[in-house]
């Protein structure tokens, strides 16, 4: 697989850190790209942790990266109360006992509560 070379800066920061954020390297156009990073600390026996603090969404496709990477360590999440995190979806991912279930339904496995959605539209 091959991986577009250029990357913001935010994603440039998250490759040195190891805490690759889907939010910041996997726009719709280049979603390889967060998996590439993992490669490379793979590759140079660097473990990643998922950093999340933003959305719902961010949080499963951390989740479902973290699941499928030998190197994932951790997962770092937000646990204080976050519209974003804890009620876009209609079924929240919550830690429990300091683990995450990664979800076997299509797609990240989420799904979006448009009335959460409707009440943070700018309109």
């Amino acid at each position: 697989m091959r991986a577009e070379v250029t990357a913001s800066r935010a994603c440039r920061r998250s490759a040195t850190s190891r805490t690759p954020s889907p939010r910041a390297c996997a726009p719709a156009r280049r979603p390889p790209l967060v998996w590439r990073i993992q490669e490379l600390a793979a590759a140079h026996r660097r473990a990643i942790n998922a950093h999340i603090w933003s959305s719902a969404l961010v949080l499963a496709a951390s989740v479902h990266l973290s699941a499928a990477a030998s190197n994932s360590l951790l997962i770092e999440l937000k646990a204080l109360p976050n519209p974003m995190q804890h009620e876009l979806t209609i079924t929240p991912l919550i830690a429990t006992g300091g683990w995450l279930d990664v979800s076997d339904r299509p797609g990240l496995g989420v799904e979006i509560d448009e009335a959460v959605v409707a009440r943070y539209v700018d309109r």
